[in-house]
């Protein structure tokens, strides 16, 4: 169903029945004792509707016109639209927060040396291939044992980047769950580096600790057992994995979903070992999102370098349920026209139409 016909009637539903409420309520309000005419009333409701009716084809005439646009502009079709905001943002200049990233990495290094148990290197996204305009590039800080607490080792971090770390770009520096996060504002763009210290368990080229900072009232702040090298084995994606995810990505940032990156890559991996996948981004995209909607409240995801780590605990089940209900719902609408995947997958990182 195009936007024409779906605000035109949702225009002449909408306004129908406000227009016949005013009536009502201002025919029960004469102070004569009048009879209620119904004639008027029903009169009031067709105006209304009609009123409704136009604006709504009008406004669903431009919003079609808007996507018949971007899509003429991007080859024409759904596929090449999706693949041409994945290409798009994989053309993005990110020198300025990997430059940074390799400065920092280096003042870390000059600054903690004699405690690290190797050099700063970069983690999380940006080693998968997965990151997307704006992400935040992480640095992993392994320090040894004998350098005490992992607490101790944070706050150590924390300090040195919130007190000694000269750099006017800097706007801020703030202890985050498990990191350190920096913010640097260039000509009004923001780009954050998250540094997460860790500590090496007696296996050392395998497990690290990390700290968990619980910032709520009654929470006691512990830690809790990572493997890196763990993770990037289990979420080393094919070509087709990664354009999905980082679809998933936008899709997620663009439509406030509030569920954590980790957790997404987990189940597009587990989507693509349920069957054989469409080659097609637009086809292989929406089975991922039925597979999400299905089955993102039964499914139990756990952390592949840490066994007690249940990363599908990190949301309730009623929100699994709603998130479901809402890639169901995404995807049906997507059905009835195609074009509405725009909806859901804005233009952000192509030329503005």
């Amino acid at each position: 169903m195009n936007k024409a016909i779906k605000y035109t009637r949702n225009g002449a539903i909408i306004f129908g029945i406000g227009n016949g409420l005013f009536n009502v309520l201002k025919q029960l309000n004469k102070i004569d004792n009048e009879p209620f005419n119904w004639k008027q009333f029903f009169l009031a409701t067709g105006k209304g509707a009609a009123v409704g009716a136009s604006g709504g084809f009008i406004l669903g005439s431009i919003e079609d016109r808007r996507t018949n646009k971007i899509l003429n502009n991007t080859g024409g079709s759904v596929p090449r639209y999706l693949n041409g905001v994945v290409n798009n943002h994989d053309k993005t200049d990110n020198t300025f927060i990997i430059e940074k990233a390799n400065q920092l990495k280096q003042k870390l290094y000059y600054k903690f040396k004699h405690d690290l148990f190797k050099y700063p290197s970069f983690n999380g996204s940006i080693i998968k291939g997965t990151s997307i305009q704006n992400s935040d590039v992480d640095i992993q800080l392994r320090f040894k044992k004998p350098t005490g607490t992992i607490e101790h080792v944070f706050n150590k971090v924390y300090e040195f980047l919130n007190y000694e770390l000269d750099d006017e770009a800097i706007t801020n520096v703030r202890k985050q769950k498990h990191s350190i996060g920096i913010t640097y504002d260039v000509n009004g763009e923001k780009y954050r580096i998250d540094i997460v210290p860790t500590r090496i368990s007696k296996n050392a080229f395998n497990d690290d600790y990390i700290y968990v900072n619980e910032t709520s009232l009654f929470g006691q702040s512990t830690f809790k057992k990572i493997n890196p090298s763990k993770q990037l084995r289990v979420l080393n994606f094919t070509n087709q994995e990664r354009k999905v995810v980082k679809l998933l990505k936008m899709w997620k940032n663009e439509n406030d979903i509030d569920i954590k990156s980790i957790y997404l890559e987990l189940l597009v991996k587990k989507a693509f070992q349920n069957g054989t996948l469409p080659r097609n981004i637009d086809k292989c995209l929406l089975e991922v999102l039925n597979y999400l909607g299905e089955n993102i409240h039964k499914i139990r995801i756990i952390d592949p370098a840490n066994s007690n780590n249940i990363i599908s605990d990190t949301i309730s089940y009623d929100e699994k349920v709603s998130l479901g209900n809402y890639c169901l719902d995404m995807i049906s609408k997507i059905k009835k026209d195609r074009r509405n995947i725009i909806d859901y997958f804005p233009p952000t990182f192509l030329p503005s139409y």
